[in-house]
């Protein structure tokens, strides 16, 4: 699984290079000013995630909260699509309109 991911990190980091480096060579576009945007932001992404991906203890630690995070915004999700006028959360029976 970890490779697997750290395979899947590198491809999205370098497969956008490689094709606009692909584009530029055969004239389709002038990839000019995309290389710093790539050297600058994209590939160092690229260096700073691989070390946390080969260690299996932090690779642990990453999954959990990412399975975490999604799990809380997906049932978020589902519960503004499923009570859209309600306040999610309201837990005060005071500040509940009470019918007359």
């Amino acid at each position: 699984a970890v490779v697997s991911t750290q395979s899947t990190g590198d491809f999205f980091c370098w497969i956008p290079l490689c094709t606009v480096s692909f584009w530029h060579f055969f004239g389709i576009i002038d990839a000019a000013p995309w290389y710093p945007l790539f050297s600058i932001l994209i590939l160092p992404i690229n260096s700073v995630i691989n070390p946390l991906l080969y260690d299996s203890v932090l690779y642990k630690i990453f999954e959990k909260t990412l399975v975490h995070f999604v799990s809380k915004t997906l049932y978020w999700v589902a519960r503004k699509i499923a009570f859209p006028d309600s306040e999610m959360g309201e837990t005060n029976p005071s500040t509940r309109e009470t019918p007359m």
